[in-house]
């Protein structure tokens, strides 16, 4: 696996505050022992050694034998977390190995998002790469995901030979098999039947993003960030927008209330939507329900292939998809055009930070509308969603002057409560709707 070249196969670079997750790191890698499928394919093939300053220098600057120790190293596993991402040193280490063209080849670890989400150094912030998150999917799962990497080999593979690996399987799969069988007969069938009866409730999510966890959870998770940067604000990704609630109706509003649906086609992503109750089938047969303006965007491997297919028993209520425009997606350097590209098949519109009221354009340029209604509604303007306001609650929209049509509905947008033109182009104008 390791190149002649290169003496390390990676370089693990940490604040000194987050030292025990980087010896963690280093001792879990060289200690791991290579599947033999893998020695048989690449004779030699190995894991060691690790660099992490602490055991080679004694020195935290950036100096000769550290740079020469970054040129030597194939991999630069980054250990992301607050303290890191303030860390002048780490940001160094960083900006050097882009700088040797190895981009593609650094790991982000995350340990820690921190209260800002700032975990990130600066020069990896404006490089979307692609990164393992060990505080959301737990130490020994992400630990797998680095081993993945570096061998280049797929993770499902490698992930099943560590639970096979697992001391404890043979006392805890029967109870595992056994919960799950109960949970299906006794559970699953009650739980769909409730959902197809259950009526959805508006909420604020403009863009939602489906995605099978298994190989998919990672490019969801990087496109999320990526339009939260952007100033898309109300995005669901169900790992960061479920806080309370129901898990299953959270995600049935947010689709309901979504103008945009991405739909991320990973290698795995379609596999078991033929089967009962599996929730991504249940989520784009949601959003064809409500008539979602769904986006299938396709992951490409580094060479810009497919490396996707619909399966052959894909369920025939969802051929709807098949017909819809793909987007294809890659990491890495093509990461900004192809997110260039999604933004602009969205319908969502970027969030604008409002002016202050004292600039003359805007007051010489602007109108208010002032709605007021009689019952909680939602508020369309040229048949766009606004808002959706209070019952009895005074509710201001500042609109460029010109000709409008104003459209009031109920909140689950069944009834048409008011539909009106305004010509808002004489003068700043407040109109009341009582």
């Amino acid at each position: 696996m390791m190149e002649l070249q290169y003496k390390y196969l990676a370089f693990i670079t940490y604040s000194r505050t987050d030292i025990k997750w980087a010896k963690w790191l280093q001792k879990r890698l060289e200690t791991y022992k290579l599947p033999n499928y893998i020695k048989r394919g690449n004779p030699g093939a190995t894991l060691t050694p690790i660099f992490a300053d602490v055991n080679e220098l004694s020195s935290g600057l950036l100096s000769d034998t550290l740079q020469k120790s970054l040129e030597k190293s194939k991999f630069l596993i980054v250990i992301c977390s607050p303290n890191s991402a303030k860390s002048h040193w780490v940001n160094c280490e960083v900006q050097k190995f882009i700088d040797l063209g190895r981009s593609n080849h650094i790991i982000p670890f995350i340990v820690d998002y921190g209260a800002d989400k700032e975990y990130l150094p600066e020069a990896l912030r404006y490089n979307e790469i692609l990164g393992i998150d060990a505080k959301m999917e737990g130490r020994e799962a992400a630990f797998i995901r680095v081993l993945a990497r570096l061998l280049d080999i797929d993770f499902n593979v490698l992930w099943k030979r560590q639970r096979l690996s697992s001391p404890f399987k043979i006392i805890s799969s029967p109870f595992i098999y056994l919960g799950n069988l109960i949970r299906k007969i006794l559970e699953t069938p009650l739980e769909i039947d409730a959902l197809d009866r259950y009526v959805p409730q508006r909420d604020n999510t403009d863009i939602f993003i489906s995605y099978r966890r298994i190989d998919g959870r990672d490019v969801a998770r990087t496109i999320e960030q990526a339009l939260q940067k952007d100033h898309y604000p109300n995005v669901f990704f169900d790992y960061t927008s479920i806080q309370d609630g129901k898990f299953n109706l959270k995600i049935i509003d947010a689709i309901f209330s979504c103008k945009d649906f991405i739909l991320v086609l990973s290698p795995q992503s379609m596999k078991k939507c033929h089967k009962k109750g599996d929730w991504v089938a249940r989520e784009i047969r949601t959003a064809l329900k409500y008539k979602s303006h769904i986006i299938p965007v396709v992951i490409e491997n580094g060479e810009g292939n497919t490396v996707w297919r619909w399966p052959k028993n894909f369920p025939e209520d969802l051929s709807e998809i098949k017909d819809l425009e793909q987007l294809p997606f890659q990491m890495g350097t093509y990461f900004r055009a192809a997110m260039e590209r999604l933004t602009n098949r969205l319908r969502t519109l970027k969030y604008e930070a409002p002016q202050e009221r004292t600039d003359e354009n805007l007051v010489l340029d602007s109108a208010n509308l002032k709605i007021k209604y009689t019952r909680a509604c939602n508020v369309y303007i040229d048949e766009e969603l606004c808002m959706s306001i209070e019952e009895n609650k005074f509710t201001k929209i500042l609109l460029k002057k010109g000709e409008y049509l104003l459209k009031i509905t109920t909140l689950d947008d069944k009834k048409i409560l008011l539909e009106e033109k305004l010509d808002l182009s004489k003068d700043r104008l407040y109109t009341d709707f009582n």
